[in-house]
């Protein structure tokens, strides 16, 4: 059974309702995510989105325990493998039966950020505990105050590339180009700000702040692409996000 014929039936037999209270919109929340779960096996190209999401996650874990907070990219790439769930769930939008059910819209709103940001809020907890790890067991070459300053920089430098992260993802599947532009204007002097004015570095030197600031971006960044996405949401999918995975598949 494809996923679009799965979801067509479900929209039509399904019983609809607006939930009176909250014991039934946890109900409701917990069959959709039931069901976004069982629809990601259905994605574009699964095996290999599932494949680079592994790759990802390993590349990352290793960069992790070798760079020890010297580059945020190994933390960066831990979190961006839950992101190949996103694409995943998206890429069922592309079917045209899926399009004309009553499903369309959970699927380019409810259902990725429902599974996504669980995943993502859990990988990153995954990164802020190894550093702050790090900080307690030292790294050589750095002294107590030095290795601080380096740990809590990443961890703030990794919470405002998610938040841009996610906005990106919020809107690329409907303006890709232009997303991606803005998003590579953006994204390197940010960086530069936060490695060089002092004002980061008075934060960074307060461990427990970094961590709090690190999740409201995290957090920030997960409301603001939802609400991107909303207002996106009659727009068509763009094409060329899904072509490499498009031409994949029909092979």
């Amino acid at each position: 059974m494809t996923a679009a014929f799965y979801v067509n039936y479900l929209s039509k037999n399904e019983l609809r309702y607006a939930p009176t209270s909250c014991a039934e919109m946890r109900i409701n929340m917990i069959k959709d995510l039931k069901l976004a779960c069982h629809l990601i096996k259905f994605g574009l190209a699964f095996k290999m989105e599932l494949f680079f999401g592994i790759l990802f996650a390993v590349i990352g874990i290793v960069t992790e325990f070798f760079t020890k907070g010297a580059t945020f990219v190994g933390g960066f790439y831990i979190v961006l493998s839950v992101f190949m769930i996103f694409q995943l769930i998206l890429s069922l939008d592309l079917s045209t039966l899926i399009q004309s059910s009553g499903y369309r819209r959970k699927i380019q709103l409810t259902f990725p950020y429902l599974v996504v940001v669980p995943l993502m809020l859990i990988a990153f907890t995954i990164v802020v505990i190894l550093h702050v790890s790090f900080i307690y067991t030292g790294v050589e070459g750095y002294s107590a105050d030095d290795n601080l300053l380096m740990q809590t920089q990443y961890l703030l430098l990794l919470g405002f590339t998610l938040f841009l992260t996610q906005i990106y993802f919020g809107v690329c599947y409907k303006y890709f180009l232009l997303s991606t532009i803005a998003l590579v204007v953006t994204i390197m002097p940010a960086i530069l700000v936060i490695n060089v004015f002092s004002f980061v570095t008075d934060i960074c030197s307060s461990l427990p702040l970094t961590i709090l600031l690190s999740y409201f971006l995290v957090l920030a960044g997960s409301a603001l692409s939802y609400l991107l996405s909303a207002c996106l949401y009659r727009k068509d999918l763009s094409k060329s996000v899904f072509q490499s995975a498009l031409k994949r598949a029909m092979r």
